[in-house]
Order: C-alpha cells, then structure tokens, then sequence
C-alpha cells in the first residue's frame, strides 16, 4: 500500500461512499472486470474498464491463528437472469454455466473514489485474492460461491519424496562424479 492511499485514508471521516471495491474474476484464461458501486456508469482504474454487476463479498477476515477465513461471494444468477445476449455483452461467452467459476480466481481491490478516472494515477490498498471453491448455494436470482484463500492447502498432499539429511537428492539416488551422462546434480567439492 502506498504511503499516499494511506495518509488520505487516515484523513477520512468514516465516509464509506469514497472508498471503491472492485473485482477481477479470472477464469477460462480470460479477465472479466466487475465493480458493485451505487452508480450505472463503468469506472476506469489504471487503465481497466470496470463494469456494473452486482455483487457482494463478506466474511472476510484476517488473522494469523486458525483456520483461514472463508468468505462468501454472491452475485446475480447470471445463467436465469440474463440472455445469451446480454451475456455476451458483460463479457461473458454465450454457454456460460456457474459451475464454470469453480476454481477461477477472483481478486478485490479497494481504492478511493478520486483515483479512478482516465489519465488518474491508480493508488490502492492491497488486493485481495482468492480461488473459488465451490458454489454455496443457487436460486432463481442469486448465486453464492465460497471462496478460499489460494494458501489454503486443505487436502493436499505433497509428492513422495523421501528426504534424507546430509544428502542432496542426486547423491541420494547414486550421483557419482566418474559419471559422464548426468545432465544436472548438485555437486560440490
């Protein structure tokens, strides 16, 4: 965060009106570009246009015991509310299903409302990022998605390695310096 978004945050009178959250929904190798603000125009931040599509994330948290927080997304059921038209107009390709967002990335980034704009040097708080793990729940007019902190290994495993001290895994596995035909391994005199 910049000393600048800093200091003109300290100056602020809890007016939540000046503070902007905008989103990143990273899925299909493709970027879509969202904000939720109380207004119907687009807003430009560094150079990226942001349109209007309601939405709104909660349960953000951040602490450094536990488990990690687990914050819930909802958003308009695109696939009832909007045509294939519409869709396409958002961004969105014409088949889209939710359960294409499953394991996309979203990204919140907070700013000011005097920094967005053409021509604005973009100052902003840090971003927040994270995977979407699955969908909450769905109706007619809503989609809720949880999501999970890209650090949130639950579940994984780690490849089958055997460590062994005082060895680099070279020698291990029968490094020897008379051997001609080794690409790579670590050896040191």
């Amino acid at each position: 965060m910049s000393d600048i978004i800093a200091t003109d945050s300290e100056k602020l009178v809890s007016n939540s009106s000046v503070f902007i959250s905008l989103f990143e929904l990273e899925f299909r190798d493709t970027v879509y570009r969202f904000h939720s603000e109380n207004t119907e125009d687009d807003i430009t931040f560094d150079g990226n246009t942001y349109s209007v599509f309601p939405m709104l994330i909660e349960g953000m948290e951040y602490n450094s015991d536990g488990a990690a927080a687990r914050p819930t997304l909802s958003l308009a059921n695109v696939e009832s509310v909007l045509d294939a038209n519409r869709k396409t107009e958002l961004g969105f390709p014409a088949d889209f299903k939710v359960d294409d967002l499953v394991g996309g990335r979203i990204t919140r980034r907070q700013t000011m409302e005097k920094y967005t704009g053409v021509g604005v040097t973009a100052y902003e708080f840090p971003t927040d990022v994270y995977v979407i793990d699955r969908i909450a729940s769905k109706n007619q007019m809503m989609i809720q998605l949880e999501l999970a902190s890209p650090f949130d290994f639950g579940g994984a495993r780690v490849p089958a390695r055997i460590v062994t001290g005082r060895y680099c895994p070279w020698v291990y596995k029968g490094y020897s310096k008379s051997a001609d035909n080794v690409q790579s391994a670590c050896y040191w005199k």
